[in-house]
């Protein structure tokens, strides 16, 4: 028995700001698994092994604030 599996490369986006005390950042992951077939959607996964399946459009915020005497 064996299994073949074929992926794309993942496509992400990174946006990263920068005002002195405060950093912010946004994160898409797995553009790339948009689906077009019986509607729109983010539903397009990667098989990484048999029956494990990556999720599909996954967004990230991050803030990171100091605080200045």
């Amino acid at each position: 028995d064996s299994i073949s599996i074929n992926n794309l490369p993942q496509i992400d986006a990174y946006v990263h700001f920068r005002i002195r005390p405060i950093k912010i950042f946004f994160r898409i992951e797995n553009l790339n698994s948009a689906r077009m077939n019986e509607g729109f959607g983010f539903t397009n996964n990667f098989i990484t092994t048999p029956g494990y399946a990556m999720p599909g459009l996954v967004m990230r915020l991050g803030i990171w604030w100091s605080f200045v005497n």
